[in-house]
């Protein structure tokens, strides 16, 4: 458990959390409308939690870890959604995206990085259920934008880690 001085100082750690908060509707609606997600606005978000989570490591120390963890969490992400958009044509935005989330989650779990994988793959197959539903027939065309689903986790899986960092400082 965090004291509210060790939390603090995490603060700064947040902030490619915020960044993906802050264009994560601009990022959907582009996706939703033209399959793509563009670089001017997913690449800033690399900087801004690297530079936060350097920023967390300069106040404390000891969340050195924290940033490892994050840094091998997004090391992680690039490979398996490498080796994704390889095989599988997984789009290289939809790959940047996923390493920035991881980038930014792994600083508090790399089981939030999975989740969020887990949930946007559900929430796809999902999708193209439905989709197959309506027009009664198991036949798969086409592609699904795989962005909004990353980022609906991603949501989902920053509000988990919120409420266990209020439920874990006992507030």
């Amino acid at each position: 458990m965090l004291n509210q001085t060790q939390w603090l100082s995490q603060l700064p750690a947040l902030a490619g959390i915020a960044y993906l908060f802050a264009v994560a509707p601009r990022l959907a609606v582009i996706d939703l409308r033209e399959r793509r997600l563009p670089n001017r606005l997913v690449l800033p978000g690399f900087p801004v939690a690297l530079l936060g989570q350097l920023v967390a490591v300069a106040i404390n120390p000891a969340t050195a870890q924290q940033l490892l963890n994050a840094l091998m969490a997004g090391l992680v992400a690039f490979g398996l959604t490498l080796i994704a958009n390889i095989r599988f044509g997984l789009g290289m935005g939809d790959v940047k995206l996923f390493v920035l989330i991881a980038l930014s989650l792994g600083w508090f779990s790399p089981w939030l990085v999975a989740a969020v994988w887990v949930f946007a793959s559900m929430t796809g197959v999902l999708q193209v259920g439905v989709s197959a539903l309506r027009a009664r027939t198991l036949r798969l065309r086409g592609t699904i934008a795989l962005g909004p689903h990353l980022l609906a986790g991603f949501v989902l899986a920053a509000c988990l880690a919120a409420w266990m960092a209020i439920a874990g400082s006992g507030g």
